[in-house]
């Protein structure tokens, strides 16, 4: 061989032992991106700097909440007992209590009987089902409120002064405060609703004594509404890789085992998942460097971005898989430092409650880490029916048995695949 092909057979060999170096340099990085963490920094060494944003985060918690409301004018009341914060139906009403909050003032004690009361005058009425801070509730009608006060019962009642705010915290604390909000403003609202569809127990009090054992603001409307059956299956299955990139795991982790009773244990870095058959998904990090945490602005989130955080979280684990529910928030506990927030499903305006009365979804964050979650995977389609719920009168006989009941609507997924919408009754306080 001359000297010439020796050189050309020498310059390929140097590119091929090239290029297979660089492969091997991609493998490795692949290999490590999720136990280093996607936060970690390590890849900006390898990429250009990220363009910034110029969209301002929303205000709203990109939540919604079920809400029943009751319109109120002279000749009787409009009620709606299935539907949510963001349907295109509530919009006025929701625009309505958004401006009372941005103007409501200071705030004074008042007893039960002026809170029932002013849901007996020209008013709206909202009902949240769960005791929620004014400034959460606010943000899922895109609107802000200063008053720091839990509420489940809200009313906008026409008063001599204007309008005024009612709210009570579900349980034995009532508030009122004024707006700037004119009664004209108020009455053009309740003038677009066709009023005599629905009652409050305490209107039927005297005429049928059932109603005397409910709680008084419980809203009974004359037609039950038309709620489908749903489907209830397990979806994590097919969708754990994208679970666990979601949590910050790596796909294809070999640190994982399967005990006897088919739950699958996960450690990576200090921090544990476990997949148990019945869907339910554990989470837990004990480490010091915060893997999985939410975006703050200060050092310390606020109320509304514990919320909007968690929120955002909880739809990158779900995915597309929760069909026709959605999460929508159920209670917050905060600390000084910690904060606890507890998640429910809801379908067509309604929550689906669990049989054994456990939460969608719990999160607890120690600041902005993302130290403990707990979330039921489940997927709610149409079954392709109708629930069958019993007629107002006969929940009324059963409801008579049973001490001051708060009655409402939902759905009850026993664990059966089909879950079907019902009247519920809760132990009012």
């Amino acid at each position: 061989m001359n000297e010439s092909s020796q050189n050309r057979r020498d310059f390929w060999q140097n590119i091929a032992i090239t290029l297979l170096s660089l492969s091997a340099v991609v493998l490795f990085v692949q290999s490590q991106f999720y136990h280093l963490g996607a936060n970690s920094g390590f890849f900006d060494l390898f990429s250009a700097p990220a363009a910034q944003s110029t969209q301002e985060t929303p205000a709203s918690t990109t939540l919604s909440a079920p809400v029943q409301v009751a319109v109120t004018g002279v000749y009787g009341r409009y009620g709606s007992v299935a539907a949510t914060t963001a349907d295109e139906a509530f919009k006025p009403l929701a625009q309505l209590l958004g401006a009372a909050l941005q103007t409501a003032e200071a705030t004074s004690s008042v007893n039960e009987q002026a809170f029932l009361d002013a849901a007996q005058t020209a008013s709206v009425f909202y009902d949240f089902r769960t005791a929620l801070p004014l400034p959460v509730l606010a943000g899922m009608i895109d609107a802000a409120s200063n008053l720091s006060a839990p509420a489940r019962q809200v009313i906008l009642s026409a008063a001599e002064s204007g309008v005024e705010l009612f709210f009570w915290d579900g349980d034995a604390r009532y508030l009122k405060c004024s707006t700037a909000l004119s009664v004209q403003e108020l009455e053009d609202v309740l003038n677009d609703y066709e009023l005599g569809n629905a009652r409050f127990a305490m209107d039927l009090a005297d005429t049928v004594p059932a109603a005397q054992t409910l709680a008084p603001c419980a809203l009974l409307p004359d037609a039950v509404p038309a709620l489908p059956l749903l489907s209830s299956t397990i979806p994590y299955a097919s969708e754990n890789a994208q679970l666990l990139s979601a949590l910050h795991f790596n796909p294809n982790t070999k640190f994982r085992y399967t005990d006897a009773g088919g739950t699958e244990f996960i450690e990576e870095n200090g921090r544990t998942l476990h997949l148990r058959p019945d869907g339910t998904v554990y989470y837990q990090d004990n480490t010091d460097y915060a893997e999985l945490r939410i975006d703050t602005a200060g050092a310390e989130p606020t109320l509304t971005e514990c919320v909007t955080g968690t929120a955002t979280l909880l739809r990158s684990l779900l995915g597309s898989t929760a069909g026709e529910a959605s999460l929508c928030l159920n209670r917050i506990d905060q600390t000084q430092n910690t904060a606890v927030l507890t998640f429910d499903y809801q379908a067509y305006g309604v929550p689906i409650r669990f049989s054994d009365g456990d939460s969608a979804a719990t999160v607890t964050l120690t600041g902005s880490t993302v130290s403990e979650l707990t979330l039921r995977l489940r997927q709610y389609t149409s079954a392709g029916g109708t629930s069958l719920l019993l007629p107002l009168q006969q929940m009324l006989a059963l409801a008579e048995k049973e001490p001051l009941s708060d009655l409402s609507i939902g759905y009850a997924d026993t664990g059966s695949g089909t879950v079907s919408a019902g009247w519920l009754l809760d132990e009012s306080r």
